[in-house]
């Protein structure tokens, strides 16, 4: 069983108060503050001094380190670093590898560990940078003892610390998926699915080579444990891999819609012209205003230019639309059902049930599911009902209640790299917006007992999921 120091001394010594582990001849003496590096005083009010023998300092450091990293009051822990520092500095520069049986680096990871927690209350920068020092440093100590340790963990690791201290560094991203990747590489059935999301969320910002980024996400898929996510890869690296199709751009339009206006399409010819303003205007009807036309009336004339025995998808979702915005929704329904039969794929249907839902002709929501239930990765459909679970959580107070951000910003995150120039850029100025609004580690650190890394579970609205901390 631990004891504990007097209590006459641990007032004394108030600002580090975890109590170390009883030992013969091991006792903290006071002295000055000790001082990290040269970032200044990290814990000034620490009055412990380091001891004579390697075990001493280790033993010390150890317990302090375990309380900091016990489930305890956010100020409880930053005292129990405070005195893990200093055991953890006389270490690093005496015995670096020392742990009293198989040597290793563990005295540079928590010391660099110790770096993280207080880098808030610094110069943040230089902080991070002296704790990426110290875990290099560690390793090179430990190969150069002739060990070569398993380094995926440590890649996982690195990679929550970029994801951690994004805005400390503005190649964050790069270097986390860089170290994601050696972390997958090195052991693919390992990392959990929530990596393997981060992964292949980032892998289209930093895989060009379209068959490689498919081949990626389709190894990501295989250890996945979620396999409703994993078949999502899957069909992403098939869209990946096949051709985009050619949308007429606005200034396409602008021509064919002058053209209309005169009433050049009015014996129905050119036919290639005529299915464009069709196809365009009940597929894409923003297109159509963009470029000044009305796509209601560019449908309801144009249609008299087909017949009635008609299989084509576009001109029969055309209809559809014609017939609801007369006010005949029974037969807008019977056309919409051939025009999703007929449908060569279901990208296209994705397409008319999004289409459906934009022009508001029936729930929304329904369709913008129904879009993802015929393409998972139908991007603007995906978008659209995450805009709407981010505006079910309303605005959250309190640092617990505010994690739900962290889901939204995944969420918005993963949308935009679909790679859909349709919502991109929306896409991420929501993920950014979500990030910067979730608990800063200042706020979670002193009000939660949560710590980087740790997987909580958030439910907020019609948002539900298992996040990190970070």
């Amino acid at each position: 069983m631990r004891s504990h120091l007097p209590l006459a001394t641990l007032l004394a010594l108030a600002a580090c108060s975890a109590a170390p582990p009883s030992a013969p001849d091991v006792a903290p003496v006071a002295s000055a503050a000790v001082a990290l590096a040269t970032e200044g005083e990290l814990c000034p009010e620490a009055a412990y001094q380091p001891l004579q023998s390697e075990r001493q300092n280790y033993s010390l450091a150890a317990e302090y380190y375990r309380n900091a990293n016990a489930d305890s009051a956010p100020e409880t822990r930053r005292d129990a670093y405070c005195g893990a520092a200093v055991y953890l500095r006389w270490l690093v520069d005496k015995a670096p590898l020392y742990t009293g049986g198989e040597p290793d680096d563990r005295a540079f990871e928590r010391l660099a560990t110790v770096y993280e927690h207080f880098a808030d209350e610094g110069d943040r920068r230089s902080r991070l940078d002296s704790a990426l020092a110290l875990r290099a440093r560690g390793l090179r100590a430990f190969r150069a003892s002739g060990a070569e340790p398993e380094t995926w963990t440590r890649d996982l690791r690195e990679s929550l610390f970029f994801i951690t201290h994004a805005d400390a560094y503005p190649d964050a991203p790069e270097r986390e998926f860089a170290a994601l990747r050696r972390a997958f590489d090195a052991q693919p059935d390992s990392l959990d699915d929530w990596y393997l999301r981060r992964l292949a969320t980032a892998s289209g910002e930093f895989i060009e080579a379209p068959e490689a980024h498919a081949s990626f996400l389709e190894a990501l898929a295989e250890p996945m444990d979620d396999s409703a996510y994993a078949d999502y890869l899957r069909q992403l690296a098939v869209v990946i891999r096949t051709p985009v199709a050619a949308t007429p751009s606005v200034s396409s339009l602008e021509p064919l819609l002058a053209a209309f206006a005169r009433g050049d399409y009015d014996d129905c010819e050119p036919a290639a012209d005529v299915r464009t303003l069709i196809g365009t205007a009940s597929r894409l009807p923003e297109q159509v205003a963009e470029a000044g036309g009305e796509p209601d009336a560019v449908v309801d004339r144009l249609l008299d230019c087909v017949t009635t025995d008609i299989a084509d998808p576009t001109q029969l979702y055309a209809l559809f639309v014609r017939s609801w915005t007369r006010g005949d929704h029974e037969q807008a329904e019977a056309y919409y059902d051939r025009a999703l039969t007929n449908a060569a794929s279901g990208a296209e249907r994705a397409e008319f049930a999004y289409a459906r839902a934009v022009r508001g002709y029936g729930d929304a929501a329904t369709f913008y599911r129904q879009a993802t239930s015929y393409q998972a990765t139908h991007a603007p459909s995906l978008f659209a009902l995450a805009r709407h679970r981010a505006e079910s959580v309303g605005s959250p107070r309190g640092v617990r209640a505010r994690a739900v951000y962290w889901c939204l910003a995944d969420d918005f995150r993963e949308i935009a790299a679909i790679g859909d120039s349709r919502v991109t850029s929306l896409a991420r100025r929501a993920a950014e917006q979500y990030a910067r609004s979730a608990p800063g580690r200042e706020a979670y650190i002193f009000e939660t007992d949560w710590k980087p890394g740790d997987t909580i579970r958030v439910t907020s609205g019609e948002v539900s999921c298992t996040t990190r901390v970070r």
